[in-house]
């Protein structure tokens, strides 16, 4: 559904959006990985093995001795276009979309297809955290920029030191109810023209993977939240050269 508080822009500065689903559960048998994978249909051509090592080192008085095993957690599933991903685990759920982003009800709909035939394989048995992320590269250019003139709170220097900002990370986590939050992160690499806005909206609970009623309604929750980060941490002329 458009969000009627904030304005939709139709080249949205996101290099990845994301949706996760976090579990608790029983594993998996590692046929579920596969049958899940050719139930999500002709979407996602790609195939690639999620496994997990696991080591132990063993110390005796004479030797140390190390075992190491590796199990199969998961898979992850890609679009011909490398541009639509599905991560299904025995931990979580996770859909993400690469630039150029489409729009929610686009992400909303392959989560909405996903998370079905999710459940029928891994078979969860509590949904323990939702999050609604976004990562966003917002260009500067090639000349120096001040990015108080980006950020509505960008990052302060004190003034007796120079000036120049060659590098930095901020990173603000707010409260926004009892089990609900917004984690901000602004980061800045030497040398680039991007300086990114990576906003993760989230909730953590214990809810039935069967109530679709609470999950998609928590979900919106959590998309309205990313927006209303997003929108508050920009100044409006940044965010308007995105319509």
């Amino acid at each position: 559904m458009p969000d009627a508080k904030h304005p939709h822009l139709p080249k949205a500065p996101i290099a990845e959006a994301v949706v996760e689903f976090r579990v608790t559960g029983h594993p998996a048998p590692s046929e579920e990985f596969e049958r899940f994978a050719v139930a999500l249909g002709s979407g996602y051509p790609k195939h690639m093995k999620l496994q997990e090592a696991h080591a132990l080192l063993r110390f005796g008085e004479a030797d140390t001795h190390a075992d190491s095993s590796v199990s199969r957690i998961g898979v992850r599933l890609e679009s011909a276009d490398d541009k639509d991903i599905v991560i299904g685990s025995v931990r979580s759920l996770v859909v993400s979309r690469l630039a150029p982003y489409q729009s929610w009800d686009v992400l909303i709909e392959k989560i909405r297809m996903a998370w079905p035939i999710y459940r029928e394989h891994f078979k969860p048995e509590q949904v323990i955290r939702m999050g609604v992320r976004c990562i966003n590269r917002i260009d500067i250019g090639e000349e120096k920029v001040d990015l108080d003139a980006i950020f509505q709170a960008g990052p302060q220097i004190p003034p007796d030191l120079p000036q120049h900002l060659g590098q930095y990370m901020t990173r603000v986590v707010l409260p926004v109810d009892f089990h609900m939050g917004i984690a901000i992160t602004q980061s800045l690499e030497p040398g680039s023209r991007d300086v990114v806005l990576d906003i993760d909206a989230y909730a953590e609970l214990a809810a039935n993977p069967a109530d679709d009623h609470t999950l998609w309604d928590q979900l919106e929750k959590l998309h309205d939240q990313r927006n209303r980060a997003f929108f508050a941490s920009l100044h409006k002329t940044v965010w308007e050269k995105y319509l």
